[in-house]
């Protein structure tokens, strides 16, 4: 023990007892105490983490706030705190674990979608371990190139044994948590069905993050095939349970509840399909000068609205000189500009049923077309307008909405049928004793989340 050692310049350097010193957030005496150091960082992490998960944050805010908050709290050690492979991915699953304690993850959602690119289908949260790593392998990278004798002198000594491109590190791991999601028989399902028509906009809704959290995970979980269903506690679980829907006897899956169960036609899907209609009937009305309100999720459609430019039909049978049973389009847009009319039908089917809606459509509203056009003497176009139950927007959208020339965004047609497919999943796996994750709420969606979704779309 001694008084501390006395340098030249008159400071004095105090003795240094076991609980060591802060050098730049590090603690350290004779060497870095690594294990102080994990665990004080492991506690301030969760700490903050659980703040945020905590809050009333949408779920586009609660991963940037994470990535802002809580990730650098541990990036920051990386290269000079001695992490192991088993600790990070032990903080990754606490991460995870109390993300399902406040409902922002199904506790069976594919893992590896969670660290994946909201541009990819993925959350976008950022996986510690793939931080950590990441960031060794650009303090290698950065002393193996500096010209400072004491950087190169550290790299020489080999204080860093990682000699790899941190970008080449980051591809290759999302390539392999990509592979790893899709190739998963259920996991994986929803990607491999939608593959060939889901369009760059399909992703939308995650890129902009605006749903509540607890909309977004029982969303993704769905994709996942991850609801714990009847039918899944029954033939995955083991649970002794009839798989049967009492209202339908179908078995009672994901894609049924959302849009195969005839008893929910006349109700819950044509709410969600009026939605959509609403949303392009707005958009229209706002093209054409007609009266409408401001937000398009207070927007009520009249039967009949005109003007000098055009008349819009809403859910109005057209009567001609012979009966024609397709004889209701959803929308019909009468140009009187352009001298055009545009028959508009909404479908929203389950997420492999796209190409046989179009075509649907185009053969049921022929009929009408042709005679239209011969009393009118006007050309007359089927615009057939499909977006899928669990949020896909195909390639072709984007071509009839530019038939219309309508100024709405596919992502808003997009969220008001995401906001309606959560709302029938929870009425529906709530009435049929369905788990969706323990705690979860069963609720309406709330007018923030509609809020949001309007301000999101005033900036597309």
């Amino acid at each position: 023990m001694t008084e501390g050692i006395k340098l030249p310049d008159g400071n004095n350097i105090k003795h240094i007892d076991e609980t060591g010193y802060k050098y730049l957030g590090i603690i350290e005496g004779g060497d870095i105490k690594h294990l102080k150091m994990k665990d004080t960082i492991r506690k301030e992490y969760m700490q903050i983490l659980k703040a945020i998960l905590k809050s009333k944050l949408n779920a586009g805010n609660m991963i940037k706030a994470i990535n802002t908050w809580a990730v650098p709290v541990i990036r920051y050690s990386a290269g000079i705190v001695k992490w192991t492979k088993t600790e990070l991915r032990n903080i990754d699953q606490k991460t995870r674990k109390h993300m399902t304690i406040h409902k922002a993850l199904h506790p069976r959602e594919n893992t590896d979608r969670l660290y994946i690119t909201p541009k990819e289908g993925g959350r976008g949260l950022p996986s510690i371990e793939d931080c950590v790593n990441i960031e060794n392998r650009a303090l290698g990278q950065y002393l193996k190139t500096s010209e400072d004798e004491w950087l190169k002198s550290a790299w020489e000594e080999g204080l860093t044994k990682v000699d790899e491109d941190p970008q080449i590190y980051r591809d290759r791991r999302m390539t392999n948590k990509k592979e790893e999601w899709h190739n998963k028989p259920m996991h994986g399902q929803y990607m491999r069905h939608t593959k060939e028509l889901a369009s760059d906009d399909t992703w939308q809704w995650l890129q902009r993050g605006e749903l509540k959290k607890e909309t977004e995970g029982m969303i993704t979980a769905a994709e996942d095939q991850a609801l714990r269903t009847r039918y899944v506690q029954r033939t995955i679980d083991g649970n002794n349970i009839s798989p049967i829907c009492r209202k339908c006897n179908t078995k009672i899956t994901i894609n049924h509840i959302a849009s195969e169960c005839p008893a929910l036609a006349q109700n819950q899907y044509k709410k969600r399909h009026d939605s959509v209609a609403k949303t392009l009937h707005w958009s229209l009305c706002k093209k054409h000068h007609l009266p409408c309100s401001n937000k398009w999720y207070e927007h009520q459609p009249e039967g009949v609205i005109e003007n000098d430019q055009a008349k819009i039909l809403w859910d109005y049978g057209i009567r001609i000189d012979r009966v024609i049973r397709a004889n209701r389009p959803d929308v019909t847009l009468i140009d009187k500009i352009k001298r055009k009319i545009s028959l508009i039908d909404v479908a929203i089917p389950w997420d492999t049923g796209v190409e046989e809606k179009e075509k649907e459509k185009m053969d049921k509203y022929q009929d009408l077309k042709i005679k239209i056009r011969r009393i009118c003497d006007m050309p007359v176009e089927i615009v057939p307008i499909i977006i899928r139950t669990l949020s896909t927007i195909p390639r072709s959208l984007k071509r009839y909405l530019e038939k219309l020339e309508a100024e709405v965004a596919p992502g808003l047609m997009q969220n008001s049928v995401i906001l309606e497919t959560a709302n029938i999943v929870r009425r529906v796996m709530d009435s049929y004793g369905g788990r969706m994750q323990p705690g979860t709420p069963h609720y309406k969606y709330h007018p923030v989340e509609l809020e949001e979704c309007d301000k999101q779309n005033k900036k597309i």
